[in-house]
């Protein structure tokens, strides 16, 4: 390391390590050459760092303090092919697989908040995941504040399904969410969607268990037309189209399905035989509740049909 207060002085650094882990990310041998001068780190020579079974490029790379003793930060760069398997496992996530993808034309942090130009796409769930309008403001403070959009496009939802306890689900999904904006890592407000997309042909089953999870999340009392009772005889279900979409403002959320229904609105509608609609009747639930659902859902295996 050459720490130098004067440019006439100054000599290049490096730094080179065969493995490293920053907190629980392993990450394999690399090199950065970079120049330490006054209050200010700045990268000399692109770089490409084997990183989760891809790769990171760093491009372009500045730290230094201003005169309030803040940090600045740019970085510019890419990531190709991340293994979500490998990211789940050091995250000790859910088990995932697919990979992580895309260009970062700018990432600034700058009086305290983080704007990163560009996006990112993950290939999941044989679909893709993009994430975009990444933005954040307090990060290390006790007020972190952040934005973000995403579009998901035609996921697979028996690969999905096989990853959670939803229950055993064929078919495709698409989706958005809009407008996230979180406070110290919590919802405040977004619309979101996730439904069967237009002119999917791909085979529409549910399974048994799937109806009974989907109807806990509308509220209960939600599986519609086909008694209860009738649910027993029949292992998975056919659908024309499914779909749930919320609206968080104020700590409710505004519920919506994939059509009205006569008093509420169709979460499944059905097709096929057997046959089965599931329709939400409350179109408001608290954020909190809704949670609470999700999260019995996917704690448990167990159905129970009365």
């Amino acid at each position: 390391m050459n720490w130098s207060n004067t440019e006439a002085a100054s000599k290049p650094s490096y730094m080179h390590w065969d493995k490293l882990k920053v907190k629980v990310i392993p990450i394999e041998a690399g090199e950065l050459k970079f120049l330490l001068l006054n209050k200010r780190i700045t990268l000399l020579e692109k770089s490409r760092i084997p990183l989760l079974g891809g790769v990171l490029d760093i491009n372009k790379f500045d730290w230094h303090k201003d005169t309030t003793d803040e940090p600045t930060v740019y970085f510019s760069g890419a990531i190709h092919d991340l293994s979500l398997e490998q990211l789940s496992a050091a995250l000790e996530w859910t088990p995932l697989s697919g990979n992580i993808s895309g260009s970062i034309p700018g990432v600034d942090y700058k009086d305290k908040t983080l704007t990163v130009k560009g996006g990112l796409k993950v290939n999941v769930f044989d679909g893709t995941i993009k994430i975009k309008q990444l933005a954040s403001s307090g990060m290390f403070s006790d007020f972190a504040k952040f934005h973000m959009d995403m579009e998901l496009d035609n996921l697979d939802l028996y690969a999905l399904t096989q990853k959670f306890k939803m229950g055993a689900m064929e078919g495709r999904v698409s989706g958005f969410v809009k407008g996230l904006y979180l406070e110290n890592w919590s919802p405040v407000t977004f619309y979101a969607w996730l439904g069967t997309p237009d002119n999917d042909d791909s085979r529409h089953r549910i399974s048994q268990k799937a109806v009974q999870n989907i109807a806990s999340i509308g509220g209960g009392g939600a599986a519609d037309v086909i008694s209860k009772g009738f649910l027993r005889f029949f292992d998975t279900f056919g659908y024309d189209r499914l779909g749930f979409g919320c609206y968080l403002h104020n700590g409710v959320c505004q519920l919506m399905g994939v059509e009205a229904a006569e008093q509420g609105y169709y979460i499944i509608k059905g097709g096929g035989i057997p046959r089965i609609d599931v329709v939400g009747y409350n179109p408001q639930v608290d954020w909190a509740v809704l949670m609470q659902r999700l999260s019995r859902i996917s704690m448990t295996d167990e159905v129970v049909i009365e």
